[in-house]
């Protein structure tokens, strides 16, 4: 029996781990939330280089004042301008499908040019992790009744 908590010990420590890198929430900017920052673009891309954006992830823009985010194109996030919908009402809350690069930007006034706009990469999906953590704690779950049998 001591076995088998030993073993139920390892997979509980496994799916506790692995279920930590499942989907994430990111309040955008930290802080700072999502405004014409202070540094400029830097001040985004700073705080996105922090982070680990996974597909499945959820960005939360929250803001006070004039501000909308819009999820653009590269090139659209180059020259500033979108034909994409706009959310204008705070907070707004996107979720990350997919791996590679994501771009927004604010859409009032000069605020995009003067470095309210964002742009991250995705690594793998978290939802593999989750689902991995759930596949072990389930097959442990089924072989318990039988390795207790031998007991």
């Amino acid at each position: 029996m001591e076995k088998v908590l030993e073993l139920f010990s390892c997979i509980v420590v496994f799916a506790l781990v692995i279920n930590y890198a499942a989907a994430e929430t990111y309040n955008v900017g930290g802080n700072l939330g999502w405004t014409v920052p202070p540094g400029g673009e830097a001040d985004y891309q700073n705080w996105a280089a922090k982070q680990n954006f996974k597909s499945g992830d959820t960005l939360v823009f929250t803001w006070t004042g004039m501000h909308t985010v819009a999820y653009v194109s590269k090139e659209d996030y180059e020259k500033c301008s979108t034909t994409n919908h706009i959310q204008g009402t705070s907070p707004v809350t996107i979720s990350i499908s997919g791996t590679g690069p994501h771009y927004f930007i604010c859409t009032i006034g000069k605020h995009c040019s003067l470095g309210q706009k964002m742009n991250i990469t995705t690594a793998g999906s978290s939802a593999a992790a989750s689902a991995l953590a759930t596949t072990a704690l389930s097959t442990f779950l089924l072989i318990l009744p039988i390795v207790n049998t031998f007991i």
